[in-house]
């Protein structure tokens, strides 16, 4: 009995280091939601409603200068083709619309294809992130956001994505001009994704 006491004392401590330790993925989950928890106007109302966290290459047109000229873009294309729409009494302006269109879509096109030829394949920590809380009315709302964590340092956080209806906006000029891919629904109106990478099916899964 005895023997077995001095055992389990020995034991104990050890139990207790193993118990005790976190992987880098529980740690850049509790990165995760203590950001969330300090962003959040009702902080007590966070839940966490999923949370993947992979160690993948980040895409390399997540860049602010990829993402803000493909807005761009966007703009540029929606004024052309209002214009075009308004006769021949808005041919001046059609002109107009239809030489900043081609001038945003050839910058755009520019860096994309520099940053694809100068793509260092980033590796970090990956958290693709589903929670909901109270807004500042008390209504509940759902955010899907991925979050870019260091992945030397699961505490810190290199980026985050809001995916709402401006990013997968950004998101899609960026794949249909970038690369020609053209988006897919099947007879429900749901979007496609099989063939896209976890990343982009994760933006794509909620479009509309």
């Amino acid at each position: 009995m005895k023997k077995l006491l001095t055992l389990i004392l020995m034991l104990l401590p050890m139990v207790s280091i193993l118990t005790g330790c976190k992987s880098d993925k529980d740690k850049v989950r509790e990165t995760v939601e203590a950001y969330l928890y300090k962003n959040m106007k009702n902080p007590e109302s966070l839940k966490i409603l999923s949370c993947e966290v992979r160690q993948d290459t980040v895409p390399f047109y997540l860049t602010k200068d990829i993402l803000d000229l493909s807005s761009e873009y966007s703009k540029a294309a929606a004024e052309f083709i209002r214009y075009s729409k308004m006769g021949y009494l808005f041919i001046d302006e059609a002109l107009e619309a239809s030489k900043k269109f081609n001038e945003a879509k050839e910058k755009f096109e520019q860096h994309y294809q520099y940053a694809k030829d100068n793509d260092s394949d980033g590796i970090e920590y990956i958290a693709y992130v589903k929670s909901s809380g109270a807004n500042s009315m008390g209504g509940t709302v759902s955010n899907s956001v991925i979050f870019i964590i260091d992945k030397n340092d699961p505490t810190k956080i290199l980026g985050t994505f809001v995916i709402d209806e401006d990013f997968i906006k950004q998101f899609v000029s960026i794949k249909m001009l970038g690369e020609g891919y053209e988006f897919k629904t099947n007879k429900f109106g749901k979007y496609e994704t099989e063939d896209l990478p976890y990343f982009e099916q994760f933006i794509m899964n909620d479009a509309e």
